[in-house]
Formats: structure tokens, C-alpha cells, sequence
């Protein structure tokens, strides 16, 4: 298992994401999964964006430290990521010490990440939900969202995945990890450890 920090880059535009991954070989084709990224990688193509290995770790909680480094405030106020959120916190780093109260800084962070949705296209239409209108989803898209609702993965995913929940410290925001690093929802992800009696913190 290879616990990585990794920089995918836009060839067209240059623009840079920066994210944490477990898998099982340093070559596979994973290249990120956050929102304005892959609204990106439908427009430009997945062939016009390359991935590079920034960092390699020792542990999941090596690798998280290191994506707080790599993904930090500055990165994510940068017009030219594709990052919305600071790493390293399982997407909870809008909540703080004094729960879900809004600083200065959160504010501003807040505003960067609005106008990056709104560059993509993903604020200012009738309603968020009409982005799918008039589409879709690919047979492959079928399928996927198919095997992942009903949980039919083969043996090899199912211990995988397995390992990786159990890899993974109990702390807050472990869901919304496991979610990124498997590219499902949440709901699949509680379905997936009810189903196999994983425990949740």
C-alpha cells in the first residue's frame, strides 16, 4: 500500500490540484476527485492532465500532515488551483474550536471558494440541481453507480477497502475521508460499513 500526496496539472491552462492518495501501485491513472476538477477534466479532456507524485509517506497520518502542508491556506486562495478546501482535515476545516462560528479568515476562505464555483459554472443558474438537465450518464456511469449502490464489488475491492477503513485513525471526518478515496457518497460509504460491520467512531 503507497500512502501519496500528489499534483495534477491542467497541460491546457496550467492550472494545479493538489490531493492526498492511498492505492496499490505509484502508476494507477487516479488523478483527483474534487468538484472543480472534474468539471475540468469534462471539459479539456483527461488526457490534458498529467499527475506527479509530490511526496510519498509512511502512514495515513503521515500522509494527511503532509497534504495540510502541500494544501494550505495560501494554495487554496491561488486563482490558479482547482483546490476548494485546506487538506489534511477530511473536508471538516470549516468547523473550528468554536464549532461552526465564522471568523475573518473562514470568511475569506469562503468567498475564494465562491468565486472559483462561479468561474466553473457552478453557481448563477436557475436552480443547483438543473446542471444535469438535458443529460445523461454514460453506460460506464451506469454501471458504476450501479455496483456501488448495490455494493457488488469483488473480493479484491471489498478487503481493500476493507483495510483502508481500518487503516484510517477514529477521528471526526473519517467518513468524508473514506468518501474521497473511494469516490462515492457518504451513503455508500455507511452502507459499506454497516454491511461489514466496520466501526464507526
Amino acid at each position: 500500500m503507497h500512502y501519496i500526496i500528489y499534483e495534477t496539472t491542467n497541460k491546457v491552462n496550467g492550472k494545479k490540484y493538489r490531493g492526498a492518495h492511498i492505492c496499490d501501485s505509484l502508476q494507477d491513472k487516479y488523478i483527483g476527485s474534487g468538484r472543480l476538477l472534474k468539471k475540468a477534466i469534462a471539459k479539456y479532456g483527461f488526457e490534458n492532465f498529467e499527475r506527479k507524485i509530490i511526496k510519498e509517506c509512511d502512514s495515513v497520518e503521515e500522509m494527511f500532515i503532509q497534504e495540510a502542508i502541500f494544501v494550505d491556506k495560501s494554495w487554496v486562495e491561488n486563482v490558479n488551483t482547482y483546490n476548494l478546501k485546506i487538506g489534511g482535515e477530511g473536508g471538516w476545516d470549516y468547523i473550528n474550536k468554536e464549532g461552526l462560528r465564522w471568523n475573518e479568515e473562514k470568511r475569506k476562505l469562503h468567498s475564494i471558494e465562491m468565486k472559483k464555483k462561479r468561474e466553473f459554472g457552478e453557481w448563477g443558474q436557475k436552480h443547483p440541481t438543473c446542471g444535469f438537465r438535458g443529460k445523461s450518464h454514460s453506460s460506464e456511469s451506469k454501471n458504476k453507480i450501479s455496483e456501488n449502490n448495490a455494493m457488488l464489488l469483488d473480493k479484491v475491492e471489498i478487503n481493500k477497502r476493507i483495510e483502508q477503513w481500518k487503516l484510517l485513525p477514529d477521528t471526526r471526518g473519517k467518513i468524508s475521508r473514506i468518501s474521497k478515496m473511494w469516490n462515492v457518497s457518504h451513503t455508500q460509504v455507511r452502507r459499506f460499513i454497516e454491511k461489514y460491520n466496520l466501526r464507526v467512531a
